[in-house]
Formats: C-alpha cells, sequence, structure tokens
C-alpha cells in the first residue's frame, strides 16, 4: 500500500551582505552614514560577565572559563561598551520605484530581497534594532530584531512579490515617517540612479543593485579522467 504525502517548501532568499558595508573601512569598522558606525568593532573593554545564550565563541576568556568551569560556574564572556557612534536603531527601506523609461528587470528585485536579507542579518548580528518598511508590505513598519520577529521577516521575504504600483510619493512619504535617530538604509531593484533624487533632506545609505553579481564558476578539468575518445565512422 502506497501512501502521498504533500508538504509546502518555503524557500528563504539567499542571504547577501552588501558589499557597501565593506567598503568604507577595515572590514565593517565604519559606518558611511551620517555620524552613524554599524560594524563588528567591539568598544572599549568593559570588564567579564557570564555566557548568556547568542553569545559569540570569540567573546569567550578562556582562561577565566577554565577557572569558573573548574568550580561548576558557566563560561565567561568579555563584555565591551559599544561604540560611540553606533546608530541607536536602523530602518532598511525597501522599494520598487524607479523613474519613468527605467528598464524593469524581474531577476534584480530577487537580487535585492537577498540584500535586503543580507542587511537586515547584519544589522541583527551587531545588535542593533532595525526595521523593515517595504512596498510589498504596504509600508507596514516590521521589527527584525527579536527570534520571533526575525522568522516572521523570513516567511515574508520568502513570499513577497513585486509591487508593481509604487509612486514617488509613495517613497518620500516613506522616508519621512522614519525616526529622525534611526540610520536609513534604502534598498531597490531599480538602479539609485531613477530614485535617489526622492531623498535629498536625509543622509541614507544606498545599496546599488547593479553593483552585485553573482561570482561565476569556472570549470573543474579532473586530469585523471581521460577525455572521450572520437568515434569514427
Amino acid at each position: 500500500m502506497r501512501s502521498t504525502l504533500r508538504h509546502e517548501i518555503l524557500v528563504f532568499p539567499k542571504s547577501i551582505v552588501p558589499r557597501e558595508f565593506f567598503e568604507s573601512g577595515v572590514l565593517d569598522d565604519t559606518w558611511s552614514g551620517e555620524g552613524y558606525r554599524a560594524g563588528n568593532a567591539p568598544g572599549e573593554p568593559r570588564g567579564l560577565r557570564p555566557y548568556r545564550p547568542g553569545d559569540q565563541a570569540k567573546h569567550l576568556h578562556w582562561p577565566s572559563t577554565i577557572r569558573s568551569l573548574a568550580r561548576g560556574r558557566s563560561p565567561r564572556i568579555r563584555e565591551y561598551d559599544p561604540p560611540g557612534m553606533r546608530p541607536a536603531e536602523a530602518t532598511v527601506l525597501f522599494h520598487s520605484f524607479g523613474s519613468d523609461h527605467t528598464l524593469i528587470r524581474t531577476d534584480l528585485f530577487e537580487r535585492a530581497l537577498s540584500l535586503a536579507c543580507g542587511t537586515l542579518r547584519h544589522l541583527r548580528e551587531n545588535g542593533i534594532p532595525t526595521t523593515l518598511k517595504a512596498d510589498f508590505l504596504d509600508w507596514k513598519p516590521k521589527q527584525t530584531s527579536h527570534a520571533d520577529a526575525w522568522a516572521e521577516t523570513l516567511t515574508l521575504l520568502a513570499r513577497a512579490k513585486r509591487s508593481e504600483s509604487t509612486e514617488a510619493h509613495d517613497v518620500i512619504t516613506a522616508i519621512e515617517s522614519i525616526p529622525e535617530m534611526h540610520a536609513i538604509i534604502m534598498i531597490s531593484d531599480m538602479p539609485p540612479d531613477s530614485w535617489q533624487y526622492l531623498s535629498p533632506q536625509k543622509k541614507t545609505f544606498v545599496i546599488n543593485i547593479h553593483q552585485h553579481t553573482y561570482k561565476k564558476r569556472g570549470l573543474n578539468f579532473n586530469p585523471s579522467i581521460p577525455a572521450p575518445k572520437a568515434i569514427s565512422t
């Protein structure tokens, strides 16, 4: 007897961290927005504390950890004060607006979703509370920092469909609604030249969709495998 079980498979976008995060300084230590920095720079050392779920292994203080484990206690973590110029919060604004006569490519929308996923993951790993505002979400703000919110965000990105009715005033309204203290990151599947003029009043961190291309895989020839022989007729 045979039976068939069907299960829905949800494919999340590939996470691509935008190269703009790494172009302004050593790795991602420098934030090129106005007065902001979002990187792995640890800041000033404060002291040691017990391990908490989510702590990175590279922050373990091994001598203290060994002594602590010998006493039956938890590992010890180096604790740092965050860099003073790190943004308190950030907003990732995603849109599909482009000026007239701009070529629309559906493959760039998938890449833009991957860049958005990588950006949100990058900021989350750096401990920066981040809000996602997107035209495919009807501009409703979506928190992404907590575990449940992050899981829901990945689902929304996986099911996202390109908005075909985004107008210039929609993007302007979305930008103006972002709190002043937030660092603004803008991602679009359209080239920045066709929409960047919409935000002249606020400093924004722009991700250029055309600067990101997937690496081409080279051919791997194995010399141990003989080449096929020609067949004569």
